[in-house]
């Protein structure tokens, strides 16, 4: 079965857990890892200029490679240990920070898998009884915790993945899951997402067809 899987998931450093015990520059090479160019990564004190509000004992590792897209006038880089960087609201202008953002701690949630089949099969979670169209109280939560958070071959295989036949496209089930730790990958591509590093198995409901 292939399961939705980026570079940056598959890599043998990424296995590792984003933790305290991670040095700011294993965080960083693990986003020059993802990126596959260079990427300053702002961890500990630098973070200091840093908005978030997340769930659980969630809390921001690092913060790699992160700018705002101006369009024709090209990107600006930010640096939170100077720049303000908000991510539980969008700007202004409307636009929320790209870059990759590293998490360290636990959350559970309520949800549910689903196993869909396009272009590649797909496991994803989803907590949408949380999503908030406005935002909710953290956009980084609400968009990339709630929305969507995809899984490695591995742990779709905790999940029980099913066969997925040419006649059905999606399945799905109610579960309850506890995450630790994150790589969310936050840009305008298909590869933008959130990575749980280990996944654990709370309660998985049995298996339905997804709503029309």
């Amino acid at each position: 079965m292939t399961v939705r899987l980026f570079v940056f998931v598959a890599l043998p450093l990424l296995a590792q857990s984003a933790s305290a015990a991670d040095s700011c520059a294993a965080l960083s090479e693990r986003a020059i890892a993802a990126w596959g160019e260079p990427a300053n990564c702002y961890c500990g004190a630098s973070l200091a200029n840093v908005t978030v509000h997340l769930p659980g004992t969630l809390t921001v590792a690092a913060a790699c490679k992160m700018y705002f897209d101006h369009g024709q006038d090209g990107r600006y880089e930010l640096a939170p240990e100077k720049d303000r960087l908000n991510l539980d609201r969008y700007n202004d202008d409307g636009n929320f920070p790209g870059g990759m953002i590293f998490l360290s701690g636990q959350v559970e949630l309520d949800g549910v898998v689903r196993y869909s089949q396009g272009m590649d099969e797909v496991v994803s979670f989803y907590a949408m009884q949380l999503v908030r169209e406005d935002g909710g109280v953290s956009v980084l939560a609400n968009s990339y915790l709630y929305r969507g958070i995809f899984f490695s071959s591995q742990q779709a295989e905790q999940l029980n993945a099913p066969k997925l036949g040419s006649d059905v496209a999606c399945f799905q089930r109610e579960a309850t899951l506890r995450f630790t730790d994150f790589e969310i990958r936050i840009t305008d591509t298909d590869e933008s997402g959130a990575f749980p590093q280990v996944v654990e198995v709370v309660k998985l409901g049995p298996l339905t067809d997804c709503p029309s």
